[in-house]
């Protein structure tokens, strides 16, 4: 139903965050969803009429079996996306898994496991047709994601909202870029005062801006 009426109102794209169909894998990445919740949304997306959907997927997870990966491949494969992003797992700072890796409960698999599992995501993928034209992110020619490839590409996108970001570019080396207050209740406030709500902004200068060519064009 709810579908159904995005679709109508003019929503054309959606990405679904499955990160896997593996439960004891749900339960490790804190995800409140269960496999089959995901199966439902999928199928939803489906009876709504969407052709264009993301899915993504999690790998290289602490307790991850190649046997696991191949299943949420295979299951995922199955509702016949146009494109799927398929991120490794990074243990960031400021986390609750860098907290437990220091603390030694947790590890991350060895290198060896985590190249054999990116070799045969690419490996399933490609024998259907979704192609690889980012690190994380595949899709069938056509299809891929302008909203992403825009950010890598270094393009202009306003963020509408708490905590949303925003970027403009002003001549050929040099960009403005915003971010608005993340605590919904002072984004309001702010907005009803002001007409805006931008916590912090910045113009970035030719060397930075090169930088960011540089680094943003390897993803791709």
């Amino acid at each position: 139903k709810h579908f159904s009426g995005y679709r109508s109102c003019g929503v054309n794209r959606l990405s679904l965050g499955a990160q896997s169909f593996q439960p004891h894998l749900l339960r490790f990445l804190g995800r409140l969803h269960t496999a089959d919740e995901t199966r439902e949304a999928l199928r939803a997306i489906l009876k709504a009429g969407f052709e264009n959907f993301n899915v993504d997927l999690i790998y290289a997870s602490p307790g991850q079996s190649l046997s696991d990966l191949s299943a949420d491949l295979e299951e995922t494969l199955s509702f016949h996306p146009p494109h799927l992003s398929a991120y490794g797992l990074t243990i960031e700072e400021k986390t609750i898994f860098c907290r437990q890796y220091r603390a030694g409960k947790i590890s991350p698999l060895p290198e060896e496991e985590e190249v054999a599992m990116a070799e045969l995501i690419e490996e399933a993928l490609a024998g259907v047709g979704l192609e690889r034209y980012e690190i994380s992110n595949y899709a069938r020619p056509g299809w891929q994601a302008r909203h992403n490839v825009n950010y890598w590409q270094g393009g202009d996108y306003l963020g509408v909202g708490a905590g949303a970001h925003s970027h403009q570019r002003i001549g050929d080396c040099i960009a403005h870029r915003w971010q608005n207050e993340r605590h919904p209740p002072r984004y309001m406030a702010r907005i009803a005062s002001e007409g805006r709500a931008v916590a912090e902004e910045e113009r970035t200068d030719r060397h930075q801006t090169a930088a960011e060519f540089m680094f943003l064009g390897l993803r791709m």
